[in-house]
């Protein structure tokens, strides 16, 4: 085999070689994006921070003060679901405290995360006076603000967020996850008064990226003890083969590739003679 024939198959080669590098370059390229790593973050939000609200007796409040209120529910973004515990006492007696978002963001770290079992690991004080709170649209708050219910009307509420005559309880909604709501609450006794202490989380989820986690990145590099920990098994695997690949192949394919264009040229030339 000549030098100019030499000097062809490696031409050739060279050709076939950047072809098959942009390849298994693009495949690299394209792995590392779907290596790339995201995480779901929970957190609690209080949308009503531990509140105390007088309600006085139904017949009472004719002279005086109100049997019924209502509290305004504004859901953050990425609400998931959201809770409401409460505790009375008779009277004014004094302020409980309630801690629901503290409770609740210590379950969250929990990788069980919240369950109907570890919700009723919740502690919430002891009550000793019932209470009606009803979950309700704007609409049907002002119905229920007019007491609609006592004057041949009626109001529509949410049967996933209401007690009756409860004394103390913490309530899971996870169906109305998004807009604003209302709590409607009332004293069902006609004459003896009580205090609610009430608090209001929302549990919130995002999904986000994992920052510094590029094969490239060098934050990543120095916070992890070697190159194996912070780029991962496969892509260290994809580093070291693939240029080794790319070389070999290059060179095989490339030098088939020339020496066959060889042989044609060779066999026509012999043709035409």
């Amino acid at each position: 085999m000549d030098a100019k024939t030499n000097k062809e198959i490696v031409t050739v080669g060279y050709k076939m070689k950047e072809k098959y590098l942009l390849f298994f370059f693009t495949l690299l390229v394209f792995q590392f994006c779907l290596s790339q790593e995201y995480e779901t973050i929970k957190e609690t939000k209080k949308i009503i921070d531990s509140r105390d609200i007088y309600l006085n007796g139904g017949l009472r409040s004719q002279f005086g003060g109100k049997s019924r209120t209502t509290i305004k529910i504004d859901l953050p973004p990425n609400t998931v679901e959201w809770y409401y515990s409460f505790t009375t006492s008779q009277g004014k007696k004094g302020t409980a405290n309630l801690n629901l978002a503290f409770q609740l963001t210590g379950m969250l770290a929990d990788p069980s995360g919240i369950s109907s079992n570890t919700l009723s690991a919740i502690k919430v004080p002891e009550g000793d006076a019932s209470v009606d709170i009803y979950l309700m649209d704007h609409y049907n708050n002002n119905l229920f603000m007019r007491k609609a219910d006592y004057n041949g009307e009626a109001f529509t509420q949410y049967s996933e967020g209401m007690v009756e005559n409860t004394k103390q309880a913490i309530v899971r909604v996870d169906d109305v996850i998004e807009g604003s709501w209302y709590l409607g609450i009332r004293n069902p006794s006609s004459l003896n008064a009580l205090n609610l202490s009430l608090e209001v989380v929302a549990i919130t989820e995002e999904i986000v990226e994992i920052p510094d986690s590029s094969l490239f990145n060098s934050k990543s590099i120095k916070n992890n003890k070697d190159m194996f920990t912070a780029i991962g098994p496969v892509q260290l695997l994809l580093v070291l083969l693939i240029p080794t690949g790319i070389f070999f192949l290059g060179f095989y394919f490339g030098k088939k590739a020339g020496y066959i264009k060889r042989v044609k040229e060779t066999e026509n030339r012999d043709t035409k003679n």
